[in-house]
């Protein structure tokens, strides 16, 4: 933004990018960013992380795409640089599995980068909330990267998150029960009067594995 005092201007510029990862050169600089009224500026953006792009510019809630953008300095006067980042995309091959500690679905991690370039050799790390699934990836040239997913014995939703430079993606598999695999039956007595009264609690558990 442009704050105008006494025909001076103090030039701030808002962005969406940690400076890390991106930021805003001006030219000409000045150690405050204190300029006269009238001045003529330069911004251009500093790409750190490889991934990320400069999307637009936004002055005075007007989109600009030229880069670097020049303009003169004025009066209430808004500037933005908005930043694309990279995204994470998953599918999976079995949306539900078994939770019978065995059974499995494969999952696929796409990576692009803020242009919506596929990345290859991302180093992807994943994590799930249920069963169990490698901690690291490499996606291939054409910036997918695969991975398998084994279940638990608990039943539920596995919610898989990988995350690549900061960027997440997410996709769940359901952990269901499957058909009977033994009867377990027990009875609290196993004796009764023929008296038409008594009685005894039957129980039985069904168990998947």
């Amino acid at each position: 933004s442009l704050d105008m005092f006494d025909g001076i201007a103090s030039l701030s510029v808002a962005t969406n990018a940690d400076v890390s990862r991106a930021y805003v050169r001006v030219s000409p600089a000045t150690p405050d960013n204190i300029y006269p009224a009238g001045t003529s500026l330069t911004l251009s953006p500093v790409i750190v992380d490889p991934d990320v792009v400069l999307a637009h510019w936004i002055v005075n809630g007007v989109e600009h795409r030229e880069s670097p953008l020049r303009l003169t300095l004025a009066a209430n006067t808004s500037i933005s640089a908005v930043f694309a980042f990279p995204t994470v995309t998953l599918s999976v091959v079995s949306a539900s599995i078994l939770a019978d500690g065995s059974s499995s679905s494969q999952i696929s991690i796409l990576v692009r980068n803020g242009a919506s370039i596929a990345v290859p050799n991302a180093q992807i790390t994943l994590s799930t909330t249920l069963g169990t699934i490698a901690d690291t990836v490499t996606s291939g040239t054409n910036g997918v990267a695969t991975a398998v997913l084994r279940s638990g014995i608990t039943l539920g939703r596995a919610d898989v998150t990988a995350t690549y430079h900061g960027s997440q993606g997410q996709t769940s598999v359901m952990f269901v029960a499957g058909p009977p695999a033994t009867i377990e039956i027990g009875a609290g007595s196993t004796t009764l009067v023929a008296d038409g009264a008594s009685n005894s609690t039957v129980v039985a558990v069904v168990r998947d594995v």
